[in-house]
């Protein structure tokens, strides 16, 4: 019966010859394509574009959201509750007090909320911005790749 080797968490295994650093980047080619496929899946988008162009434009998309949500909230509430105020002092018959009030209620939990969670907002921008930087290198060495082929190809 074989003996089955256990490596400790801290123990190297193998040798840097068994796990090249193209091996890593192989891994994460294979895990931005996998996510774009599935954000591309998600948003019913069909058209034949990049992977890694829509991956991009994606994680831009929600990295400008972020940073539109860093906004210091807590200044600005009482600035919001004046014009709710102000709104409250002209009724729209159309709408109900109760619903002003209740939507009133959210707006204000929601600026807590963003206020109280800016850390949170900022790690989420640093994470996105790793992403994109991480995509744009790897879009980088597939182009020098393909340059790379075309330049054996045509000697």
């Amino acid at each position: 019966m074989e003996e089955e080797k256990i490596y400790s968490v801290t123990e190297p295994v193998g040798s840097e010859q068994d796990a090249p650093v193209s091996n890593m980047e192989m891994l994460s080619d294979v895990f931005f394509k996998e996510e774009a496929r599935r954000l591309k899946e998600a948003f019913c988008f069909e058209r034949d574009a990049d992977d890694f162009d829509y991956l991009n434009h994606q994680l831009q998309s929600v990295k400008n959201l972020l940073v539109g949500l860093k906004l210091p909230w807590i200044q600005i509430a009482p600035i919001l509750y004046r014009c709710m105020a102000v709104y409250l002092q002209r009724p729209d018959q159309h709408v109900s007090n109760m619903k002003v009030r209740y939507l009133s209620t959210q707006l204000m939990d929601g600026v807590l909320l963003l206020s109280q969670n800016g850390r949170l907002i900022n790690d989420l921008l640093m994470f996105f911005d790793r992403q994109i930087k991480e995509i744009q290198c790897l879009r980088n060495e597939r182009g020098e790749e393909i340059d790379n082929v075309s330049i054996l190809g045509t000697e």
